[in-house]
């Protein structure tokens, strides 16, 4: 979560840089596709720590729900139980990940047309 934060208030920057600089018109274009370009890269490499912290998790998960198949009775096995719950909600189920995956898609999408359209005012 703190990376998820952390790329939040770095996108947040990136993005008034990129609103400042689109108002200043065509002398600050580089400028703005610069700022497009390092939008698009962090999204792309903070979308690929988070899936790399995701599979970590699922990693201790099944290893903690290993032990507690050998250890625990039934009726104290909590991440069984959690399992079972997420597979009756079926693949719809709204999760942390499938929103990161939207807001690191949306803003990777955001900074590359942020790009474009700067590269556009350049050549134009």
């Amino acid at each position: 979560m703190s990376v998820f934060n952390f790329f939040v208030v770095l996108s947040g920057i990136l993005t008034t840089g990129i609103a400042a600089s689109l108002q200043g018109g065509k002398p600050m274009a580089p400028l703005t596709a610069i700022l497009g370009a390092l939008l698009a890269l962090f999204a792309f490499v903070f979308q690929r720590l988070d899936r790399r912290g995701s599979g970590l998790v699922k990693l201790a998960e099944e290893a903690l729900a290993a032990g507690e198949t050998r250890c625990m009775p039934p009726y104290a096995r909590i991440l069984g139980l959690e399992e079972t719950r997420t597979s009756a909600a079926g693949a719809g189920a709204w999760t942390f990940g499938k929103s990161f995956r939207i807001i690191f898609w949306t803003m990777g999408v955001g900074g590359a047309g942020a790009s474009l359209v700067a590269i556009c005012r350049i050549t134009w």
